[in-house]
């Protein structure tokens, strides 16, 4: 009698405060928890693995160097929605499934981190919260006022590039805090969960909007779709929010904007080149350096309970693809 063997499990992620909650699939398969960051974190028996939930932080694309190490995997898990640091293509060719949050959309509607994150960025940003912290930082209190008054949401109109979860959420947010005016643009979408945000073009958004947020997932239609030509159209005095993934800007025009539009304000928790090696913008981490963005390491979804539900709907896709 053939004594089935269980599944080997390579969980790469962060997970020293996620056992608890991963008890029923530790007993089920045989897995092992390795943090790996740099393509030097793989373990030399990488070939044993028949599933790899990979970790979403990590600084470089699983391509085919990287499966070659991998030659028993059969389905890759990522506890992520984005998918930018998987060669689709490479992971065909090896007939390794794929699988992202994306795929289980009930459970991940019931993940909100990221879209509270994105909301705290819009408060930070209307009310200068960085430039007070800097003036405590420098021994000062109340000096220079002048520099710190904000506005309340309901002063602000708002336009939401992308209306998925995240858009969603961030619709009944705005509202709960009075917010009058709420404009979208979305190819796939027609209303908002709460029929409250208005259907417009893209230019629409960037001519009109106070605040603009882009929250659109990334995919070949919206790599770079932010460019010189909508850059150029925000409003005197807007804010521009990014959470999505910093492929999604160019980076390059954006920067030829700031540059020129010191009215213009940029809060981003993403950017471009963050799983190629680290390689990220020179230009923009001096520009943050400097308090005139405002950039976060992509932590929108980094809470106790996000991330945790995040680790169990990946072990959940592997009964049914394995």
């Amino acid at each position: 009698m053939m004594i089935e063997k269980p599944i080997k499990v390579l969980f790469s992620a962060p997970s020293y405060f996620l056992l608890q909650f991963l008890d029923k699939y530790i007993e089920k398969y045989d897995v092992n928890f390795k943090e790996i960051w740099q393509v030097t974190d793989i373990p030399e028996n990488a070939h044993h693995y028949d599933v790899w939930i990979p970790n979403p932080g990590q600084n470089f694309i699983i391509e085919d160097a990287i499966l070659e190490k991998f030659s028993s995997l059969k389905l890759i898990s990522t506890p992520s929605t984005g998918t930018n640091h998987i060669s689709f293509m490479d992971c065909s060719k090896r007939s390794v499934k794929v699988f992202g949050l994306m795929d289980q959309r009930q459970g991940l509607n019931q993940i909100s981190a990221s879209a509270e994150f994105t909301f705290l960025k819009i408060l930070a940003s209307l009310r200068n919260l960085r430039e007070s912290w800097n003036e405590v930082d420098d021994g000062r209190w109340r000096h220079n006022e002048d520099n710190m008054r904000g506005y309340e949401v309901k002063e602000k109109n708002y336009g939401l590039v992308g209306m998925g979860r995240i858009g969603n959420k961030l619709v009944k947010y705005l509202d709960s805090f009075g917010a009058n005016n709420i404009i979208f643009h979305d190819t796939a979408v027609y209303q908002d969960d709460l029929a409250k945000a208005k259907l417009v073009t893209l230019e629409d958004i960037f001519k009109t909007s106070d605040v603009v947020v882009i929250c659109v997932a990334l995919n070949a239609e919206t790599k770079g779709m932010v460019d010189l030509h909508l850059l150029s159209k925000l409003k005197k005095n807007a804010h521009l929010i990014n959470t999505s993934r910093g492929e999604i800007i160019n980076e390059a025009d954006l920067i030829t904007v700031l540059d020129s539009r010191k009215d213009i304000k940029f809060s981003a928790d993403v950017l471009s080149g963050e799983v190629k090696s680290g390689c990220l913008n020179e230009q923009m981490l001096l520009l943050h350096k400097s308090n005139r963005i405002n950039i976060t390491p992509h932590i929108a979804g980094a809470t106790y309970g996000s991330q945790s539900k995040a680790a169990t709907l990946a072990f959940d896709i592997i009964e049914s693809n394995v």
